[in-house]
């Protein structure tokens, strides 16, 4: 399957989430921390709300950094959550569906800085409900 994105772009208020997450987390790499940050939105059910373009990228990934060797996992989670989302409503394209969720779950995960570590943030992250 063809990802989403070739090269994910990050914004400069998007590097500062990143920083301060991993600043307080210890999570030393920015593309574990958009992993998680992706898959704490796709956990959402709401359609994730339009980004407004930020100017320039301070951050560029390719798609193999970001995803690894899971690229089939990301791209098979993304595409059955764009289908998902254009059922309700979404009229972004792949790529700009990708970026609204990856900048929500970036948010999410800046939102729970009151959580130490790394392992409480992900535990955090696990459990059910809101």
């Amino acid at each position: 399957m063809k990802p989403p994105v070739e090269t994910v772009r990050v914004s400069r208020r998007g590097r500062d989430q990143l920083v301060k997450i991993r600043r307080v987390t210890g999570i030393e790499n920015w593309n574990a921390i958009c992993r998680w940050a992706f898959c704490a939105s796709l956990r959402e059910p709401s359609v994730p709300p339009i980004v407004d373009k930020e100017g320039e990228n301070a951050i560029e990934l390719t798609w193999r950094t970001f995803a690894g060797d899971h690229s089939e996992v990301f791209v098979a989670a993304h595409t059955i959550r764009f289908e998902a989302d254009k059922k309700h409503g979404d009229k972004s394209e792949a790529g700009e569906n990708f970026r609204r969720h990856l900048y929500r779950g970036l948010n999410f995960l800046d939102a729970r800085l009151e959580v130490v570590d790394g392992h409480e943030l992900i535990a955090s992250l696990l459990k059910k409900g809101p």
